[in-house]
């Protein structure tokens, strides 16, 4: 901490200079990383066939995520980054658990976009033993049994395509890491420059290139590998990285290949015998501790929320049917998969959730926040007349509630009742004077 103190007073004082960097913030880029994850989940969830295919997919993703990971705590990090994290944290424990309450811990300590804070030397050194020597030991130099504590086990035979997935999932995670990092250096040459040295990489990565690699990877690989040739991106060129990385990570699930015949019969008798196999959609515990399981709910509702958070909707819907499964009659676990049945178009769905989040227990002043969220949905599904008779109830309920004031003045202000409109958004920043979405909304009705 008292590193990142020594880090705020440099940049004010680079800021009284005139330094570039401490002007401000640059504009995020969106790696696609958040994506890819929620890829990988659907993907190896999908049947027990693909869940075999993990061997397949792992050397990459592994190392991508790790290295990416590592890349971000190098550095400060703020509450933006943390979220990155998460995405990391989610991704990996899909293939490996071991990181997953070190990322956790990491991810949860940032508390809002000015607060930098620092990895501890222990909390650096898990994540790079995980990457480096783990599977880095693992698929670099077949040396996985010696790093992890048997010093007479004979190296295991070198793999050369896992060797190659797991060092483009070095690059790529790297590059990524330090693309997410990128609004902190929004002139900065040498770190443009060492980003600049990613790309480069990635010409020999492209003619080392195992016969089964996916076509569209490599395509997709020299169009990245393009960019070797700057050593400064405008912020358009960073947003074109972004993109291209967006569409690069996702054509990596092409490493899975078919299953050989034995597998490929085990998989589909499994298959047969149970739709729904455990192995890739787990069941809840048999709990007959009503605290505990209601300790396990909380567990599932948390890993949702944070998948939520990623934009992962539908891992994030598992976890909360998971937890409803164990506290049946949690309003808030039911809200918590409306919003997620929302944002994935779902409205009757997300409208029946909300409903049961507000009648259980009957209504209370509490159920403010379940009305405003079935407003949006009723608003959505065009029930305009609905909507604004949850937020009635919702403000009836609670004051205070900035948001339905907000949320009813913007479907006042569709409706082309613009002073009833000025009134509700005026309510909203009165309410919360940091509301800028009202704020904004006064502003166009020219107040």
């Amino acid at each position: 901490m008292k590193l990142v103190k020594i880090s705020v007073v440099w940049m004010i004082l680079l800021a009284l200079s005139g330094h570039a960097w401490a002007q401000g913030f640059g504009k995020p880029v969106d790696d696609g990383a958040g994506e890819y994850a929620r890829k990988l989940i659907e993907f190896h969830r999908a049947s027990v066939a693909n869940l075999l295919k993990k061997v397949d997919i792992e050397p990459f993703a592994v190392s991508f995520y790790g290295w990416r990971a590592l890349t971000i705590v190098r550095l400060p990090f703020n509450k933006y980054e943390g979220t990155h994290l998460t995405i990391c944290r989610l991704a990996l424990s899909v293939y490996d658990k071991e990181l997953d309450e070190v990322l956790q811990t990491l991810a949860t300590r940032p508390t809002s976009m000015t607060d930098f804070v620092e990895a501890t030397p222990a909390e650096k050194s898990a994540v790079q033993k995980f990457v480096v020597q783990k599977y880095g030991g693992k698929y670099l130099t077949g040396l996985s049994a010696i790093t992890a504590g048997d010093s007479q086990a004979a190296p295991e035979k070198k793999d050369e395509g896992a060797a190659w997935k797991y060092r483009l999932g070095a690059v790529l995670g790297e590059l990524a890491g330090s693309v997410t990092k990128w609004f902190v250096f929004p002139n900065n040459a040498k770190y443009d420059e060492a980003i600049s040295g990613y790309f480069a990489s990635l010409d020999k990565l492209i003619r080392e290139a195992p016969k089964d690699a996916p076509p569209e990877l490599l395509t997709n690989l020299k169009q990245l590998a393009a960019f070797g040739s700057k050593k400064f991106f405008a912020p358009d060129e960073r947003q074109q990285i972004g993109a291209a990385l967006k569409q690069t990570l996702p054509t990596t699930i092409g490493f899975a290949k078919p299953l050989p015949k034995a597998l490929e019969d085990f998989a589909n008798a499994v298959e047969k015998a149970n739709p729904a196999p455990a192995a890739t959609k787990p069941a809840p515990p048999a709990l007959t501790d009503t605290a505990k399981a209601k300790e396990v709910a909380a567990q599932y509702r948390q890993e949702g929320l944070a998948k939520y958070n990623s934009k992962m909707y539908d891992p994030a819907i598992d976890d909360f049917n998971r937890a409803l499964a164990l506290d049946a009659d949690n309003p808030q676990i039911y809200a918590n998969r409306g919003q997620a049945l929302l944002e994935k178009g779902e409205v009757e769905k997300a409208i029946f959730d909300f409903t049961k989040a507000i009648n259980l227990g009957g209504v209370t002043a509490e159920d403010y926040y379940y009305l405003n969220e079935r407003a949006r949905a009723y608003y959505k599904k065009g029930e305009k007349e609905l909507a604004l008779a949850d937020l009635n109830m919702a403000i009836a309920l609670n004051a205070k509630n900035a948001y339905g004031y907000y949320m009813r003045g913007f479907i006042y202000k569709n409706q082309g009742n613009a002073a009833q409109a000025r009134i509700d958004f005026q309510a909203a920043v009165n309410l919360n004077p940091n509301f800028q979405a009202a704020k904004d909304e006064l502003i166009k009705l020219g107040k």
